[in-house]
């Protein structure tokens, strides 16, 4: 059980918390976490192997754990309750307590229902105009929050990290780039080339034409640590509270412009034939939140993120969902 394969299936037999052993516990697992959930909590457990980022070490997941704990607080403080070492005495996983060396260690969430994820609730068609309402206004308030000029020291150090016209221009390069490396299997089964040369087009041209706005807009402040990642896979809506999960670990994803988390979720919006439900969405954020270039933007982060997502629902199997947002990619670009 010394690796961290062992300990894993350890947990999912079975792990004591707080006195109690709890066997067979239901899990959920991805390829870079697994989610064990125990006595009405989830914890999450950071794989060793996992993609894009260093979780090679019990310290450095350890760390990044931490790292989520604090940037997902601010948005959702109140799913959130801490991160937990693991031991291993007796041939037994405790979670918490004290014991000797931590083998592992754990993200410690709220459970909420899997019917309040707002994927189901727009796939399985209870998705309602107060839905975009609660959320609408979930994502102006932590927007807000950035927006008031009073950012932290950590916040503004990644603006000026990330922030410039140049970094995003990278991040969008690496988009490109990931579809070459599955172009082979994505065409023709979600797009056809000549709609992704479309959609590419648009996206630098706008880039190119348009870099003088995308400067003004940091000027404004409007180019901001954000939540990132704001699609319907990571937003739950449960008894009328809105919790936001798993902002990026990468801080370069989590610095943007504030509309690129609005086009996000109205792409989810679009895909699951809810497009209607937009205007309720973005008039709802803006009793909030004021933006005067709005308009002007929101048709090439619409494309921007509509494209990522069909990448990312590739990647993950969905082929169906994958080709409605290359669709929308290709409906904004040619009108673009």
């Amino acid at each position: 059980m010394c690796n961290q394969i062992g300990i894993l299936d350890g947990m999912k037999k079975e792990a004591c918390l707080n006195g109690c052993l709890y066997a067979n516990s239901e899990f959920v697992e991805s390829n870079s976490s697994v989610i064990i959930f125990i006595a009405g909590k989830a914890f999450k457990i950071l794989k060793e192997n996992g993609r894009g980022i260093d979780c090679s070490t019990v310290l450095s997941r350890v760390a990044l754990l931490q790292e989520e704990l604090r940037i997902n607080s601010e948005i959702s403080p109140d799913l959130y309750l801490g991160v937990m070492p693991i031991f291993c005495q007796q041939a037994r996983i405790f979670i918490g307590g004290e014991g000797s060396e931590p083998i592992e260690y754990a993200l410690c969430m709220k459970r909420i229902g899997d019917g309040s994820l707002v994927y189901r609730l727009l796939s399985g068609g209870v998705y309602h105009s107060n839905h975009s309402v609660l959320i609408a206004r979930k994502l102006a308030a932590f927007h807000a929050s950035k927006l008031s000029g009073k950012l932290n020291e950590e916040d503004r150090r990644l603006v000026e990290e990330f922030g410039s016209v140049e970094s995003f221009g990278k991040v969008v390069q690496k988009d490109f780039e990931m579809f070459t490396a599955l172009k082979q299997d994505i065409i023709p089964a979600t797009i056809m080339e000549e709609m992704y040369q479309e959609i590419k087009r648009y996206i630098t041209g706008f880039m190119s034409a348009e870099s003088r706005l995308f400067e003004e807009r940091r000027k404004k402040g409007f180019i901001v640590p954000i939540h990132g990642d704001f699609h319907s896979r990571n937003i739950f809506v449960e008894y009328g509270i809105v919790y936001a999960i798993d902002r990026s670990l990468k801080r370069q994803m989590r610095v943007g412009d504030t509309v690129k988390d609005l086009a996000y979720f109205a792409v989810d919006l679009e895909a699951t034939g809810h497009g209607w439900q937009k205007k309720f969405f973005f008039d709802e954020y803006h009793r909030f939140v004021e933006d005067a270039y709005f308009d002007r933007l929101l048709p090439f982060l619409m494309c921007r993120q509509a494209f990522v997502a069909g990448l990312v629902s590739f990647s993950a199997g969905d082929i169906e969902y994958s080709r409605k947002c290359f669709e929308i990619a290709y409906g904004y670009a040619i009108r673009g």
